[in-house]
């Protein structure tokens, strides 16, 4: 929270400005007086326990760059929001004050710490399959931010994992948080893939936030292991398995100037590339995504949104890209009407019914979605955010060989479409769907739904 205090000096009454101020908005006055010189000649800060009371100043030091009263309200606001992103405090309240002399200025901060060590669980369900998660997280580690989460997850599938992640934030003043993992996972896919994926490995993570948008850089070190391979499973499967390393670098970028968990308006714009090397070669990825929304009917609550996304891998050294490595498609994260990760390409295994193929995945893929959604008058649906809304989704997955024109063809000829209506509820981090759905365009080896429920996130 912004306030103001007596900014006599600035020749504006400190009764006027208390309220505009924590308004965010001035009035005529601010504007005849924002734009006058101003020097901000000291921060105090108070309420602080764990926290380090000089870092936290120091956080707030481009307040003594600011020449105009409007320069300081922007940097105290810019510097707050990201403050909050770190969970550190439970309230924080931030007065300007009439400093010693005419046009000039002091900033006093006081802040309320919040609770550092906390436990929070969470269960989803996603294609049938129910997942546990728990995290115990200790933030304000060093008294700069620091935070150190242990977390953990564990499907009725037998499904696990178990993270260890420390996070530095604004590291040295720059701008730049730091989040390094230890990760350990096992993922069951004997349904669709007739294997287990056990894979471990290190992450370091370089981000930067500015104005909704979030920049990523992260260098990843992982050991893979395909292991418990069905006697049946396809020559496709059997030739992946066994233990294999990746290592990687991606970079990616994330604009998001959404309204609300459930957006009304604005954009959510996500574009990643990563290089890595295997065993099998170098390969690179592309993957984008873009979702948009607006009200079509001003005076409606009506929401319209179009959201698409397109990715690409393709081998640079003339090798294959692992099975681990290539895109899936399917549920309603990607592609709603199709259970998850089942759409594209597939592999027979040796043995079993007819139509029983491996899902093997592919290096392209598009999709693009149309959406429809409505609030719900006063009912209890309405109390926790949930919308109806119709749909309808088309896309495609496949395995380009060597001749462009012959891949666009494939790729047109088989792809994917689905319609239907549902609900749709925000929860922390995405959304939950319940969906009836009616396949439009389909292919022999797909596994189409009537009815589909699962989470699924902002990306």
């Amino acid at each position: 929270r912004v306030h103001g205090g007596n900014l006599n000096s600035l020749g504006m009454s400190s009764a006027d400005e208390i309220s505009s101020l924590e308004k965010m908005s001035f009035g005529k006055k601010f504007e005849s007086k924002k734009h006058l010189p101003l020097f901000v000649e000291g921060v105090s800060v108070s309420g602080c326990e764990q926290t380090d009371p000089e870092f936290l100043k120091a956080h707030f030091g481009r307040v003594f760059h600011t020449k105009t009263l409007s320069d300081l309200i922007e940097v105290l606001s810019e510097s707050s929001q990201r403050l909050s992103s770190y969970d550190v405090f439970q309230d924080m309240s931030i007065k300007c004050i009439a400093g010693s002399a005419p046009g000039k200025a002091a900033v006093e901060i006081k802040v309320v710490e919040a609770k550092r060590t906390t436990l929070s669980t969470s269960t989803y369900l996603q294609a049938g399959k129910g997942t546990m998660e728990a995290t115990l997280s200790h933030k304000n580690v060093f008294g700069r931010f620091e935070s150190l989460d242990f977390s953990g997850s564990l499907g009725n599938d037998a499904s696990n994992s178990i993270n260890v992640t420390f996070s530095k934030p604004d590291v040295k003043l720059s701008g730049i948080d730091v989040t390094t993992q230890l990760f350990h996972g096992t993922t069951v896919n004997q349904i669709l893939q007739s294997h287990h994926l056990r894979n471990s490995g290190l992450l370091v993570k370089l981000s930067s936030s500015r104005s909704n948008t979030t920049h990523n850089l992260t260098l990843k070190q992982e050991i893979r292991d395909i292991i418990n391979i069905a006697p049946t499973a396809s020559t496709q499967v059997h030739a992946a398995g066994g233990l294999s390393t990746k290592s990687s670098i991606e970079y990616s970028i994330v604009r998001d100037t959404t309204d609300a968990a459930l957006p009304t308006k604005g954009s959510l714009l996500k574009l990643s590339n990563e290089l890595a090397h295997t065993p099998l070669g170098l390969f690179a990825k592309i993957h984008s995504n873009a979702q948009f929304f607006a009200k079509p009917l001003p005076d409606k609550d009506l929401v319209f949104s179009l959201s698409t996304s397109f990715g690409f891998a393709k081998t640079l050294s003339g090798g294959a890209i692992h099975i681990s490595d290539r895109f899936l498609l399917g549920g309603p994260e990607s592609l709603r009407g199709f259970t998850v990760n089942t759409v594209g390409p597939t592999a027979p295994r040796t043995e079993g019914k007819e139509n029983q193929n491996d899902v093997i995945g592919g290096n392209l893929f598009a999709t693009i979605r149309a959406n429809l959604s409505v609030p719900f008058s006063e009912n209890w649906l309405s109390s926790v955010g949930a919308r109806a809304h119709a749909y309808v989704d088309a896309g495609n997955l496949i395995q380009t060989q060597t001749n462009f024109v012959a891949d666009l063809q494939h790729f047109a000829n088989t792809s994917r479409a689905a319609a239907g209506v549902g609900l749709v509820f925000p929860i922390a981090g995405g959304r939950f769907e319940l969906n009836t759905c009616l396949p439009l365009s389909q292919q022999l080896s797909d596994r189409p739904c009537c009815w589909q429920f699962g989470f699924a996130r902002k990306f």
